[in-house]
């Protein structure tokens, strides 16, 4: 009788530890597959993304490299600006943000691109620095504009140009002096050969690297060929990400002003469409697991 009582004591025993791992086997199954559905849901296909127009329920844009920002202005330290300079002279790629055209603006935006952390600097526009800022200033744009160096702009330079003779900046010719890369026009270059048309799509009878009217794929939101791309339609049909503008005009250009240069770095290094996908995904995935 004692040893029937063992027996069924063990029974019962080993009948909760059973039941107890298959329940528990369910819960990480049903974590899996919600961390799964999540994930697919966050990135699903760049297609599925793009069928949404909403772009504002993406995640926040996220620069490809991290970076440190600095402020030029009246008040400044010459030393800040010469150990800038320093920097600038070690650096050959650069990107150059003044703001939309025919709009009032208050600064301009450049990114000094390097491998490690880029150097982000923000310079007001003003007539009110000293001589001695005033000279640095001008010795730092004389290092950007050498000829060995590459400028990123989203855009025409010669707005940008205007903008800094206007203030006594810079007032020397730059066509002969920097290769300067419009990465408006590039990017869609890069963008229709990366995302063709859909077998389906009329366009695509005609010619397969060009917008039309033709074009019925919704990845392809330019409808003509004379159409260009807007900054946040770019990041947000590239990386799925949100370039969210808020109040403060100088914080909209630094941010716009760093997503023309994750573009560019794009385009340089020639990603394909999967290489999009893998790398909206490792996005998604890091943010899942924070």
């Amino acid at each position: 009788m004692i040893i029937c009582s063992f027996v069924s004591i063990l029974s019962s025993g080993l009948l909760y530890i059973i039941l107890n791992r298959r329940e528990l086997e369910n819960e990480t199954s049903l974590i899996k597959s919600f961390e799964s559905k999540l994930l697919n849901r966050s990135v699903a296909s760049i297609d599925e993304t793009k069928t949404n127009k909403e772009i504002i329920d993406l995640p926040d844009f996220m620069p490809l490299t991290s970076f440190r920002t600095y402020h030029i202005d009246d008040l400044t330290s010459p030393i800040t600006v010469g150990e800038l300079i320093e920097e600038a002279k070690e650096t050959i790629k650069f990107t150059i943000f003044c703001g939309q055209i025919n709009l009032p603006r208050d600064s301009i935006q450049i990114e000094l691109i390097q491998d490690s952390q880029s150097f982000m600097i923000s310079i007001k526009l003003s007539f009110g620095y000293s001589s001695v800022l005033f000279h640095q200033i001008h010795q730092l744009f004389l290092v950007i504009f050498d000829h060995r160096n590459h400028i990123n702009t989203w855009g025409n330079i010669d707005d940008i140009i205007i903008t800094l003779n206007y203030y006594d900046l810079f007032f020397h010719n730059i066509n002969r002096l920097v290769h300067v890369i419009d990465i408006q026009q590039s990017f869609k270059q890069w963008y229709n050969r990366a995302f063709g048309h859909n077998t389906d799509c009329k366009q695509i009878l005609a010619y397969h690297n060009i917008d039309g009217p033709l074009c019925s794929c919704s990845h392809r939101p330019l409808k003509s060929l004379n159409e260009q791309w807007c900054l946040e339609y770019a990041i947000a049909y590239t990386f799925s990400q949100y370039l969210h503008l808020k109040n403060d005009d100088i914080d909209n250009d630094i941010h716009k002003c760093l997503a023309v240069t994750s573009l560019a770095s794009v385009i340089e290094q020639q990603w394909t469409r999967k290489q999009i996908k893998d790398y909206i995904w490792k996005c998604c995935h890091r943010k899942f697991i924070k």
